[in-house]
């Protein structure tokens, strides 16, 4: 399904939204970003906004997409700007799972920094105290990961892989997986039925914060071995589960694991003065990006070229070496 959204606004509403000249000429993109529901599809439609709003005459397309779909239909200019996190980014270009092949055409723009760490909450009474007890004692769990290809069916199985087992190591143990939706998920754990979550995110995910109120839930560490090798493999940044979440159900110390970052990407054969124009857009009207969509309130211009998985792209390049974020 595709949602058309349209932009064409005057001179004068661009320039009371956005500093210096207008772009070099309008443009039609397609923007891809997650389900029609979820928070990609809403941030990348004021991504669109305000690339219209600086480029009058520009016709901004939103299309539905996902994690692992974005750099495929990019890279074969189904979509010109699609958001990409730095690890599926990396396993993308390097041809690793989930991909089959390496996925070439893309170029990095920005990185959001926006730091989503990867949680693994088991129950307590399923007595499991750590990833390495899972496959040492062949526990047959019962694992909610979300929706098949998603954030933690790829990156449980990453993790899983480096201590050496598997979804189907789950099930030939009595386990089992359920790729499913998170209320679903919710109302499993809450009826007994599921004994892990794992779950990519920042902050507080509401479905964790209303399990947590009723079920003694723990978060399992990862080993700093498996972290340095998801960190060089795929580029996840060691990171941490606050202690302090919800209200210290986390158990009041951070919980070492790793964190997924998000970015834009463009078809690499773009026009250099098109994505020079969008990468300016989008740093100037960070303003106007915080207050459409909190999320990316980390978005800082300063450090836009950092932590991308793919090379800039020559026109981001420029307005970068222009603006003295990079030399």
């Amino acid at each position: 399904m595709r949602n058309i959204i349209r932009f064409a606004l005057g001179c004068a509403l661009a320039a009371s939204l956005l500093s210096g000249p207008a772009c070099a000429e309008p443009m039609k993109l397609n923007l891809i970003s997650g389900p029609v529901t979820g928070s990609w599809y809403v941030g990348m439609g004021i991504v669109g906004k305000i690339i219209s709003d600086a480029c009058p005459g520009t016709e901004i397309t939103m299309l539905p997409g996902g994690a692992s779909a974005n750099p495929i239909r990019c890279s074969r200019g189904q979509a010109d700007i699609g958001i990409l996190q730095v690890a599926l980014g990396t396993a993308a270009r390097e041809g690793m799972a989930p991909f089959r092949e390496k996925v070439d055409n893309l170029s990095s723009v920005l990185s959001w920094s926006d730091f989503s760490p990867l949680s693994f909450v088991v129950r307590e009474d399923a007595g499991v105290s750590s990833i390495e007890d899972i496959k040492n004692r062949k526990v047959p769990l019962r694992i909610a990961v979300g929706l098949k290809g998603g954030g933690g069916d790829i990156y449980g199985r990453w993790i899983f892989g480096e201590y050496g087992f598997g979804w189907e190591d789950i099930q030939s143990w009595g386990g089992q997986v359920y790729f499913n939706n998170y209320d679903d998920m919710t109302n499993m754990a809450k009826d007994g039925l599921v004994d892990m979550i794992i779950w990519l995110g920042p902050g507080e995910s509401w479905f964790l914060s209303e399990l947590t109120k009723d079920i003694r839930m723990k978060w399992l560490p990862l080993s700093e071995d498996v972290r340095s090798r998801v960190h060089e493999k795929y580029g996840m940044a060691l990171s941490a589960v606050p202690g302090g979440l919800y209200s210290g159900r986390v158990g009041g110390t951070d919980i070492p694991t790793v964190a997924e970052i998000t970015g834009l990407v463009v078809r690499a054969d773009m026009p250099e003065q098109q994505v020079y124009d969008i990468t300016k857009a989008i740093c100037e009207g960070r303003e106007d990006l915080v207050k459409g969509f909190p999320q990316w309130g980390s978005f800082d211009p300063a450090r836009a070229a950092e932590n991308l998985p793919y090379p800039l792209h020559p026109g981001a390049a420029r307005y970068y070496r222009e603006t003295g974020i990079i030399k």
